[in-house]
Formats: structure tokens, sequence, C-alpha cells
């Protein structure tokens, strides 16, 4: 039998100027109904930080760095993310008559 992988996570993040995010989150391996098949669950996994920058009205770009504390495991390497955030505007509905339920 194999053993998974599961863990859990501390995040925290705080918001500057209305469009600087800045945060900063604590993964680590958990061990459900005492299956502890590799003693590296129970150490922690990982320390990520974030950053996220409000370009616009809809439009946010995002920088994440994932760094594994728990000792070098192939599966679980450090990782650099980036992402895009578009809120796309809601379409206005347009009320036929004014008694819809």
């Amino acid at each position: 039998m194999t053993s998974v992988r599961r863990s859990c996570g501390r995040d925290l993040q705080g918001v500057f100027y209305e469009r600087l995010r800045l945060g900063a989150s604590y993964r680590f391996g958990v061990d459900y109904a005492d299956r502890l098949v590799n003693s590296n669950l129970e150490r922690p996994v990982a320390l990520i930080g974030i950053a996220q920058l409000q370009l616009g009205e809809g439009l946010r770009i995002g920088y994440a760095y994932d760094h594994n504390i728990s000792g070098f495991d192939v599966r679980s390497l450090t990782t650099h993310e980036i992402s895009l955030g578009i809120l796309f505007p809601q379409r206005r509905s347009s009320i036929v008559s004014p008694r819809y339920f």
C-alpha cells in the first residue's frame, strides 16, 4: 500500500493601499486515523510567500514562492507560481415585468 500525503495550512494576508496584497502561508503534513507510513509527514512541509498587485479594475497579477522545509523529496520541489486574475463584468439582466418573483 502506498502512502498518500495529506496537508493542512495556515494563511495570513494583508491588503495595503487597496492595491497590494502580501501574505505568508505555512503548510504541514497531517496524519489521519493513525495511518502514518512516512515519518516526514509529522514535520512541517513548506513555507510560502505570496504577493499580488491590483493593476486595474478587474485585473490582478500575483507571484508565489513555495519553499519545502521538510527535507529534499523529488515529489515536492521548491516552486514558483505566477497568476493572472481577470474579473469579467456581470451581464445586466433586463426585467420584462415588474412583478417577477
